[in-house]
């Protein structure tokens, strides 16, 4: 009977489900096939729809929260990288100024008020270098270091370069300013370093 299903959710009129009604007395084939939908129809007493729905929407709430904190830490280290690059990009030349810029922020590190001059470990140099604050003490600090340790007699200065005399041979220190906090010295080979040059 094709009013079956209808009369079984209950969404017929009165007059038709009284019929149907009627017609399953006398009928015991649409009676088997109207059990067969009702048993469909019922629901186990014991399944709680509302802790059901609860535990959904607790479950897909937990997985839209860790994807949003996930989401959230991946676009905090990318864009923490993208601004890393770009500041990198923009002072390239200021950051690379001097090659690695890893020995003399290592040196730079070590400079205090006790101990205003710092040796650089730069391999890739031919010149002894040294770093301090750019400012005019450390700078006359310096150029009495290299005078005491270097057993050298400052003369004068030209521009940047440094003009020092040591055992009737004329030397020049040269002075480049480094990432505007600094200034670094460099010190030709050709003097012997002193043994007692700890710095």
């Amino acid at each position: 009977m094709t009013w079956l299903p209808l009369y079984a959710d209950g969404v017929v009129s009165e007059e038709t489900q009284k019929e149907i009604g009627l017609h399953l007395c006398g009928c015991s084939e649409c009676k088997a096939e109207y059990e067969q939908l009702s048993q469909k129809l019922i629901l186990p007493a014991n399944l709680d729809l509302h802790d059901e729905s609860a535990h959904i929407l607790k479950t897909i709430k937990h997985s839209l929260s860790k994807k949003r904190i996930i989401i959230s830490v991946v676009s905090v280290i990318t864009t923490l990288i993208f601004v890393a690059v770009l500041f990198v990009s923009l002072n390239y030349s200021v950051i690379f100024q001097r090659g690695n810029p890893i020995p003399y922020l290592m040196a730079a590190s070590q400079i205090s008020n006790e101990n205003p001059i710092a040796s650089v470990n730069d391999n890739s140099s031919n010149s002894y270098i040294y770093i301090t604050k750019n400012n005019a003490d450390s700078k006359q600090v310096l150029l009495e270091y290299i005078e005491t340790k270097f057993d050298a007699e400052f003369k004068e200065q030209y521009g940047s370069a440094y003009l020092f005399e040591s055992a009737g041979e004329k030397i020049t220190i040269s002075e480049e300013i480094y990432w505007r906090y600094f200034q670094v010295w460099c010190v030709p080979q050709s003097i012997d370093k002193p043994t007692s040059d700890k710095r």
